[in-house]
């Protein structure tokens, strides 16, 4: 048997250890047969509550501390949620956290995760421009059939545009 090898997307993937911002089920628009993020966590975040914003007070807090002991630079990932669906304020409350520990060199890269029925262009550009790097896109499936039984609330042609 041969073995495949598939080049890493990145030119040159990070080799910067990753500091993983969880934000459960926090702006999915739907609940599918693969979220089970209040078993995993304990919890769910409110998108619109104070939740997030205190979320994003520990992370300023953490990264401070990790900064102040001269800790070594980290990507910053925001998982568990759907990024791009947040209210637009708590975006750029946490890519506000992101933009300033990178001004002190802390911070690499800064990725997210989301739907493929959350992305616009322009809000592509404008979360660019807020310092956002890599966007991962949660698509199980391009077939309509098990994304309809799965409940992921997308269809083909939604998750091929994402891609586009």
């Amino acid at each position: 048997m041969r073995s495949l090898l598939f080049a890493h997307p990145a030119k040159n993937p990070s080799r910067t250890r990753v500091w993983p911002v969880f934000l459960p089920h926090a702006g999915c628009p739907f609940r599918c047969v693969y979220c089970a993020q209040e078993i995993q966590t304990g919890t769910v975040l409110e998108s619109q509550g104070g939740d997030l914003q205190a979320l994003a007070r520990t992370l300023e807090r953490d990264l401070g501390e990790r900064l102040a002991r001269g800790g070594t630079p980290l990507e910053l990932a925001f998982f568990g949620g759907t990024f791009t669906a947040l209210p637009v304020a708590i975006q750029e409350m946490f890519l506000g956290v992101a933009r300033g520990y990178r001004d002190a060199g802390l911070i690499t890269r800064v990725r997210c995760s989301t739907r493929p029925d959350c992305l616009e262009p322009e809000h592509l550009a404008w979360l660019r421009e807020q310092g956002l790097d890599l966007i991962e896109l949660g698509i199980q499936s391009f077939c309509d059939e098990p994304l309809a039984a799965s409940r992921r609330g997308y269809d083909h042609a939604q998750a091929t545009r994402a891609c586009t």
